[in-house]
């Protein structure tokens, strides 16, 4: 069903969360594509994919965010998000990509799920921003950056006013 969509949206960037992914020991690199959820639904349409591992549940199993790009992938970075001792474990995907009107800085990200961590989300909100501002600063010349994610809060929350500045 999503390799459906994504056929009929024909979408050239993409962003995952919750992506499971089985890896070789010691690295987050995939077993095979059929270990990988970004190249499962990403199968058959020639996307180049980033990932950043969140979470490690062992045995090489490993869940992160991921970008799906039909544009070159020139560079990525994983940021861990911060917890404010909650214990879950969130990232910040960022890859820059190569466009034919210029180099496009995009992020992926999951916030905090919990209903009553709204104050953590308020603070992931202020990290990712200030990644965004170092990994992609207006006099990089770049193209805007794009914010993907899901931000686990209600449009009207103090976290995603925040991210709207």
């Amino acid at each position: 069903m999503i390799r459906r969509e994504i056929e009929r949206l024909k979408p050239d960037v993409i962003g995952l969360q919750e992506v499971m992914r089985l890896v070789r020991p010691g690295t987050t690199e995939p077993l095979s594509p059929d270990h990988d959820q970004a190249a499962e639904i990403g199968a058959s349409f020639a996307y180049e994919i980033g990932f950043s591992q969140a979470s490690d549940y062992g045995n090489g199993l490993v869940m992160g965010n991921a970008v799906l790009s039909r544009f070159p992938i020139f560079e990525s970075r994983t940021q861990k998000l911060p917890d404010e001792g909650t214990g879950e474990r969130r990232a910040l995907h960022y890859s820059l990509l190569g466009t034919p009107w210029g180099r496009l800085p995009v992020f992926v990200t999951h916030f905090n799920w919990r209903f009553d961590h709204g104050y953590v989300r308020l603070r992931q909100a202020a990290f990712v921003a200030q990644k965004i501002e170092e990994l992609a600063p207006a006099q990089a010349g770049f193209l805007p950056p794009v914010l993907l994610g899901d931000f686990n809060a209600e449009p009207d929350s103090a976290e995603i006013r925040y991210v709207r500045g």
